[in-house]
């Protein structure tokens, strides 16, 4: 029997991927749900109420259910408040460190 090196192992897997698939729409990761599916009514229904509500805004944005122009507006405000708490939060987690308390 023959041993297949990690090497041969890694080039396949490389090779064996999908496509990413691209969306029209900005901030689209995903499909776009149907009209009558229960996830994508609450999130809308959610949005309405809660215009603000981060948690809808992401949920609308990333299925391509918004409008381009409001699209557009979203992915923009997103992305700059994504980069900004991620960059706060290497900072503050970098310098601490968490230890628990043993009874």
């Amino acid at each position: 029997s023959t041993k297949k090196s990690s090497k041969d192992t890694k080039k396949k897997a490389k090779t064996d991927t999908k496509p990413r698939k691209t969306y029209e729409k900005p901030g689209q990761k995903r499909d776009t749900p149907a009209e009558l599916e229960s996830s994508r009514m609450f999130y809308e229904s959610l949005y309405k109420e809660k215009p603000d509500s981060v948690m809808a805004i992401k949920y609308l944005l990333y299925h391509g259910i918004f409008e381009m122009d409001e699209a557009k507006k979203w992915d923009k405000k997103l992305d700059s408040t994504d980069r900004k708490h991620t960059v706060q939060s290497k900072v503050t987690l970098s310098g601490k460190k968490r230890t628990a308390k043993r009874e």
